[in-house]
């Protein structure tokens, strides 16, 4: 009699957690870090994109090459480690960029390209960058026009 009781509520337990998690699926994770399939995309308006195409080879180590066309995707928020599309209005950097969002403080930006020196038609060239010519961006210096992605051909 005992052994049936034993048993009745050891496969009660086991089955408690499974009832716990069936409830919980269709609710959204809202830690930084972790999101569900489902909201994964939810930051991008992806009816809004633009394409361009790239100019030189600041972000050759991540696959953007000179001449190659790229979707610029806008978000609601960009988030370190995207390559991120933006154009900025420092005197230092006036025009549009392509670059890797390496840190973030509020609403100020750290972007980077590549971190070598190479040769590119006899002429020694460098990342224009935060490490290199503009360091943090911030609000009225810069505008994030989107997430970068390469344009897949059909």
């Amino acid at each position: 009699m005992y052994y049936v009781i034993i048993t009745f509520l050891l496969f009660v337990m086991a089955l408690l957690p499974i009832g716990a998690i069936a409830e919980n699926v269709n609710q959204q994770i809202t830690h930084p870090k972790y999101t569900t399939k489902n909201d994964r995309y939810e930051r991008f308006d992806i009816k809004n994109r633009q394409t361009y195409e790239i100019e030189g080879n600041s972000m050759k180590h991540l696959g953007f090459q000179d001449g190659m066309f790229v979707e610029v995707v806008p978000v609601s928020y960009v988030k370190v480690g995207d390559v991120v599309a933006f154009r900025c209005f420092d005197e230092t950097c006036d025009g549009n960029y392509i670059k890797e969002l390496t840190k973030q403080k509020g609403a100020c930006y750290w972007f980077e390209g590549r971190k070598d020196i190479w040769k590119e038609d006899n002429l020694k060239k460098q990342s224009l960058d935060s490490r290199t010519t503009y360091g943090w961006l911030c609000d009225n210096e810069v505008k994030i026009l989107g997430v970068a992605f390469l344009k897949k051909h059909k």
